[in-house]
């Protein structure tokens, strides 16, 4: 309990922190919008521990976890859900259902793809159609919703909308991809405008906040490359074209912050870039589309390495080690297929798209497994979440909560 007091401490004095406590994963990628968590554990059970499972509907929106509650979005039939589980227990706490005619024009599912935001005032939902809402945490309760679509000219792109929100105190970031505003800033209380930015169009890549170039800047890499944005006022600190040169082609990973500098990463032909903003300006020092180009999952960060998964999820993805300064691969695990990872402290637990768990250790130099085990099914897409001791995930059917340390 002294290292859990001591990590929230810090967090709480560090700027633009997101959550509360360590033990929070809060929104999509955890409380720092990098896929990292800060429990203390070194210690680990011999193979994870099933605490509890349930049945969940269709959709590819990941978990969060605030104040030892687990919530999910997803679809039941014709009725889109959020539902608040006991993370310990899984005991339902609530539920409140919307009806929805969404049908998705590819046939890769109808349910959602953007994973919830909360915090101590609301849970924040995006529908695969754009409907943005904002549920109470306790109880489920509806205080307000919009249609993006009909409110800023929003577009759905190709298999709806994907790009999930972000608090950052009680302002809600949004990437709305429309001729009315490319991302809106709002009142998560009242679900008043704060302000809007100018015309972009949207992506699956989510939005983060960091501080860059001495302002509280929102980073939305969206439908034609990265866009920073003041956080005050929405007003723009600078843009870089990235994206592929044909139109049947997304953004999809997260951008990286790390002091000035950013790094970006596609699929589709675009490739990665590592980049600096100085002076206004952006250089590059490196990019290509041979190093470490992410179909969907966002990679990590760590000790001046990147860990992610490298090529289109159809083709058949694999998973690199790659250096951060130049580019250069250091080592590929080939059959990994695509997937997502969170680390913490030295360790990376690895689920990839086959439903398959790795707890491992990463260097420069080797991919070391601690421990494997199946614990889903195929098409396991949505970014688990991971609390305390606790790693929460989904597939198409059930949610599972799987305890990694004594």
């Amino acid at each position: 309990m002294k290292n859990i007091y001591k990590i929230c401490l810090i967090l709480t004095l560090l700027p633009l922190t997101y959550p509360l406590c360590a033990e929070e994963w809060n929104g999509f990628l955890g409380p720092k919008r990098n896929g990292q968590a800060f429990p203390s554990i070194e210690a680990f059970v011999k193979e994870p521990q099933l605490i509890w499972s349930a049945p969940v509907g269709d959709g590819f929106s990941g978990p969060v976890v605030f104040a030892e509650t687990v919530f999910l979005h997803h679809r039941i039939q014709n009725t889109e859900e959020i539902t608040s589980f006991s993370l310990k227990s899984g005991k339902v706490n609530w539920k409140k259902s919307f009806p929805t005619t969404y049908k998705d024009d590819f046939s890769r599912g109808d349910g959602p793809r953007s994973t919830p935001a909360v915090n101590k005032t609301a849970i924040a939902s995006i529908s695969p159609d754009g409907i943005l809402r904002a549920l109470n945490t306790s109880n489920g309760q509806l205080l307000w919703e919009k249609d993006l679509v009909s409110e800023f000219e929003s577009s759905k792109i190709f298999f709806g909308f994907g790009s999930s929100p972000l608090i950052i105190d009680d302002k809600l970031i949004v990437m709305a991809g429309g001729k009315n505003a490319g991302c809106v800033c709002i009142d998560i209380k009242t679900g008043t405008l704060i302000w809007k930015s100018g015309s972009f169009k949207g992506s699956y890549a989510s939005p983060v906040v960091s501080k860059f170039a001495n302002e509280d800047s929102v980073f939305l890499f969206h439908r034609d490359g990265l866009s920073i944005l003041k956080l005050i006022d929405g007003s723009n600190i600078g843009m870089f074209p990235w994206r592929a040169r044909f139109d049947a082609s997304v953004n999809a990973a997260t951008p990286l912050i790390q002091g000035d500098e950013i790094f970006l990463t596609a699929s589709y032909g675009t490739g990665a870039a590592w980049l600096k903003f100085s002076l206004g300006k952006f250089e590059k020092t490196w990019a290509n589309d041979t190093s470490l180009s992410c179909h969907f999952g966002t990679p990590i960060i760590s000790n001046g390495y990147l860990y992610g998964f490298h090529g289109r999820q159809e083709a058949g993805a694999e998973f690199r080690c790659v250096n951060l300064k130049t580019g250069e691969v250091l080592w590929s695990k080939d059959g990994t297929g695509s997937g997502n990872l969170i680390k913490f402290n030295s360790h990376y637990l690895v689920l990839a798209e086959d439903g398959t768990l790795f707890l491992n250790k990463f260097n420069s130099t080797k991919w070391e497994t601690i421990f494997s085990q199946k614990i889903l099914n195929n098409a396991c897409r949505a970014q688990p979440a991971f609390a305390d001791k606790f790693l929460l995930a989904r597939d198409g059917t059930k949610l599972i909560c799987l305890q990694i340390a004594p």
